[in-house]
């Protein structure tokens, strides 16, 4: 997709944008290397202050950190989660995976391994640059769409010369995706040697990862021969050698490529740029001091620029390549110079160039540069020289490569303030149009950018000051727009609050997420909002404490409450992909634990480590000759021949056993002190062989060697009788039993066989129940009532075999009794008859005979009486001769035919008819209706005295 930055979209330049999160993937940013982040939302000119921005956490490296970290947003871990991820390289051979917003190692990759003298190359600190060792100089570069992180690290074997190797690395694991490969190039002709010699050269430049080649860069460690510059790629699947640039092909040495670290810029077609150092320079023999364009994946020369004074340069070790350059977007050029290139070297003198037609050589000093798009002498840095001078002296003005932001161009010279250029029209401001307040001692600084987006009217430049005087590293932070406004500065805050690591020369701060990544000799600094800082989580502790002992030790790891620990036993670096702490470790031989502490909400503080040295333990001999003997159904008897330690004393003989003759998944069954030496293994199954072995251990818990094995079987088993067996009734029809547990040495029990006979002294006994081990007691139900049981149980094995019976228990079952009748009601039917009806009773062990009627007469009356009964089959009953408007209470119960009474019923009441009302009086003495009703009521008197009258 075309935009206006010549070429790329907004992702591919300023940086992998995803989930709101933005990725810096390569040296500056982007492949133009215009140190630009154009998505930075969170740090801005209002909060970036030392009153709520500051240095947030430090992480201890391993070695120094000339390397930019690069920034990789929501980067899934299988089993642990999602994290935005920072990465470091390192000096020692090093690379970190850490989780940007906890401080947590996701992953850590080692290139060395001393105990097998694989190590870093140790430099000489009168001759090289970086001391006291190098491997990963360069800044890594990472493919997203593969998931990879290319890496080149420089390492020793013993006894072999070092070497450059190419790795390409799982972002997600650290592992190599594919075998690394060695770094290496010659050439066959001109002057020898012109061989890829990594004890002489340096990888400084960054790498480069374009349509998917890697690119490598080299100049020299130091000014150490031979060397000479070289740039080759390699498929990024296979890291097969695709293509190779030298830099002096004639064989003249010199011309290396370094700039400072900075990778070489890609265009948009893929056309790759780069600077080089002092040497002879020739077209097509020699690119000493000059600016050179390659073609992607062959690197053949495109195009270059070689300044006119470039000898002068070459004697005077000026450097073209001690500074990066800039591809810039399409904006900033012209009509007639629409792609542009900027750069400077170390004479200060910045050099725009038109990638189209760079001008290559025109050595004339009447018309000194004419044939570029623009030459400005002596603007970075302070070292003052004539350029038209056939003779120039050293400076070191310029290792800063230019930042570019909305046709701004920065520089950050030596001895110099950090400056902006305009740019418009192809062509640059002659004169600063701002500078910081402060200076930049050596080597300068190399700015970046970060805004908002890519029309924000408001950016901060960022840059690193290598703090000599005190060791430090400043980070500074401007108004991009005004560079004489300083927002910040790490030197601000009271207390050394913010203060960062020892520096490294051309540190470049990553800015990326509201964060500024900051990489240093010691640490990696990150900066960032203090509403958001976290606590930092102590780290573990080991319990007993590191030291040397005489045997082995159990460690205990301590750490804050809900935090998981992470730990190593080899001193690596824990990560997420370490072992989880759960239960105490035994230390057995000399170890490194290191471990870390992780809970949510917290910073992970530094790992903790402690050394535990084990001195070498005596021994313990096999014991003597072991035998093995049966002893009943479940037991055998084992004896041995003592051991012996010279050195050392027995504490135990650790016993163990399988199951089977010629068996061996032998499992630890007892232990018996030093003095004993034999042993009887109880609790085996009968008829079964068994197979023992026996080996000795010291007081240092150090075990020996084992016996020979013996082998033996048990005898078979048989069943014991239960335990007393006791029998009691549980009513009229069920009785209850209980014995004591029978046993078997050697087998299994798995039920008791219950057995009955009817009466006292029977012998016809049948089986009634099997009742499962290890249950003791039964309930026999279904018995008729008042009548006499007896009762044997012996048990029964696994395999079908059945032991001797218990006693014979005997006991009667109890005499029935009904049971209440249920549901009685009482309902009057007239003036003199009340009708009962009720729900018949029943009797276990027994037969209903009769219900029993009982009545009173009152509300709530209790003086009942029996007025009737009738038979079993009898359910309802009609009380007659019962005087009008009375209330009666009835209740009934039944007697069973041996004549005992079951409870009574409920109480149910009823009230019976009013008696017909007498004849009314008729006015004046009555009438016929009085007569009428007097009459009746004489009669009613009258059946009531016969009624009562007792019997003749």
């Amino acid at each position: 997709m075309k935009n206006r930055y010549g070429g790329w979209s907004l992702i591919a330049l300023v940086a992998s944008v995803a989930f709101g999160q933005t990725d810096i993937l390569a040296s500056r940013y982007d492949a133009a290397r215009t140190g630009q982040n154009l998505t930075e939302t969170t740090l801005n000119a209002q909060n970036v202050n030392a009153g709520s921005f500051g240095k947030l956490y430090a992480y201890a490296i391993d070695g120094q950190a000339y390397a930019q970290p690069l920034v990789k947003g929501q980067l899934a871990i299988p089993g642990s989660g999602t994290f935005n991820v920072v990465f470091i390289a390192t000096e020692h051979g090093s690379v970190y995976a850490l989780d940007a917003d906890s401080a947590t190692p996701i992953w850590y990759r080692s290139f060395i391994n001393p105990a097998t003298g694989l190590t870093t190359r140790t430099t000489n600190p009168s001759l090289e640059d970086i001391v006291p060792e190098v491997s990963i100089t360069s800044t890594p570069v990472i493919d997203p769409a593969s998931g990879t992180l290319y890496v080149v690290a420089e390492t020793v074997q013993s006894g072999n010369p070092p070497f450059y190797w190419l790795h390409a690395l799982d972002l997600v694991s650290g592992q190599d995706k594919v075998a690394p490969v060695k770094v290496q190039a010659s050439l066959g002709t001109g002057q020898s040697p012109l061989t890829l010699d990594a004890a002489t050269s340096q990888q400084r430049p960054g790498l480069v990862f374009s349509n998917g080649v890697v690119y490598v860069g080299f100049g020299s460690s130091g000014d150490n021969y031979p060397w000479v510059g070289w740039l080759l790629a390699y498929d990024g699947t296979t890291l097969s050698q695709v293509g190779v640039f030298c830099s002096s092909p004639g064989g003249a040495q010199g011309a290396g490529l370094w700039s400072s670290g900075e990778a070489p810029p890609v265009d948009a077609s893929g056309n790759i740029y780069v600077s080089t150092g002092n040497g002879y320079f020739s077209a097509n023999s020699g690119w000493g001091d000059a600016f050179v364009k390659l073609a992607p994946g062959n690197l053949a020369v495109l195009d270059y620029f070689a300044p006119f004074n470039q000898m002068a340069l070459g004697a005077a070790d000026l450097d073209l390549a001690s500074a990066g350059l800039t591809v810039l977007p399409d904006e900033a050029g012209s009509a007639q110079h629409p792609h542009l290139l900027i750069g400077s070297g170390k004479d200060g003198e910045v050099y725009l160039l038109d990638r189209d037609n760079m001008g290559q050589y025109d050595g004339s000093y009447s018309t000194p540069n004419s044939q570029i798009v623009q030459w400005l002498p002596g603007q970075v840095g302070t070292g003052v020289l004539n350029p038209a001078n056939p003779s120039l002296p050293y400076v070191a003005n310029s290792y800063t490569t230019p930042a570019y932001w909305q046709n701004r161009i920065y520089f950050c010279g030596v001895q110099d303030s950090c400056k902006l250029f305009s740019l418009g029209n192809a062509q640059l401001s002659t004169t600063p149009l701002s500078s910081s307040a402060n200076v930049f001692g050596y080597p300068g600084a190399q700015p970046v950018i970060s805004a908002a987006s890519a029309t924000d009217t408001s950016a901060i430049l960022w840059a690193l000051e290598r703090d000599s005087t005190h060791n430090l590293t400043v980070l500074h932070a401007y108004d991009a727009t005004n560079l004489a406004t300083e927002f910040y500065n790490s030197a601000q805050a009271a207390g050394g609050r913010d203060a960062g690591g020892a520096p490294v020369r051309f540190a470049v701060p990553a800015v990326a997420n509201g964060k500024v990544f900051v990489n240093t000799a010691v640490e990696l600094d990150v900066y960032g909002l203090l509403a958001g800082a976290l606590p930092t989580l102590a780290s573990p502790t080991f319990t007993p404490a590191a030291g040397s002992y005489a045997g082995p030790q159990t460690v205990t790891l301590g750490a804050p409450a809900g935090a998981i620990v992470y730990y190593t036993l080899d001193g690596s670096v824990p990560t997420r992909y370490s072992n989880v702490y759960s239960t105490p470790l035994l230390i057995s031989a000399t170890t490194t634990v290191r471990a870390m502490a992780v809970q949510s909400g917290f910073y992970t503080g530094p790992a903790a480590s402690a050394t535990y040295t084990i001195a070498a333990p005596p021994v313990p001999t096999a014991p003597g000759t072991l035998s093995a003997t049966a002893a009943g159904p479940t037991r055998i008897a084992l004896s041995w021949g003592p051991a012996s330690e010279p050195g050392g004393m027995i504490s135990q003989y650790l016993i163990e056993r399988c199951q089977g003759s010629g068996c061996s998944a032998f499992a630890l069954i007892a232990s018996v002190g030093a003095s004993t030496t034999a042993y009887t293994d109880a609790g085996l199954a009968a008829a079964t062989a068994y197979t023992y072995r026996v080996r000795a251990e010291d007081s240092l818990n150090t075990p020996g060697p084992y016996s020979n094995a013996a082998t033996t079987s048990t005898s078979a088993a048989t069943p014991s009788a239960p335990g007393t067996l006791t029998v009691s009734p549980a009513g009229s029809t069920s009785i209850s039993l209980s014995w004591g547990a029978a046993s078997e040495q050697g087998g299994t029990l798995t039920d008791y066989l219950v057995e009955r006979c009817m009466g006292a002294g029977c012998t016809a006994f049948t089986q009634i129940a099997m009742v499962n081990v290890p249950i003791t007691s039964y309930a026999d139900g279904g018995l008729a009532g008042s009548t006499p049981y007896s009762y044997r149980v012996r048990v029964r094995d696994r395999g079908g075999a059945t032991g001797p019976y218990s006693n014979v228990a005997s006991t009667s079952t109890a005499a029935g009794a009904p049971g209440a009748p249920a549901g009685l009601k009482a309902s009057a039917t007239g003036a003199s008859t009340i009708a009962l009806s009720w729900s018949a009773a029943s009797e276990a062990g027994g037969t209903v005979g009769q219900y029993l009627i009982e009545r009173c007469s009152g509300a709530a009356c209790t003086a009942f009486a029996q007025i009737a009964s009738v038979g079993a089959s009898v359910t309802s009953f009609t009380d007659t001769g019962l005087s009008g408007s009375t209330n009666y209470s009835y209740r009934v119960r039944a007697r069973d035919t041996a004549g005992a009474n079951g409870p009574y019923s409920s109480v149910a009441s009823a009230t019976t008819a009013a008696l017909p009302a007498g004849p009314a009086a008729s006015p004046g003495g009555g009438g016929a209706l009085g007569l009428e009703l007097m009459g009746l009521a004489a009669l009613w008197a009258c059946r009531r005295r016969r009624r009562r009258a007792p019997a003749a």
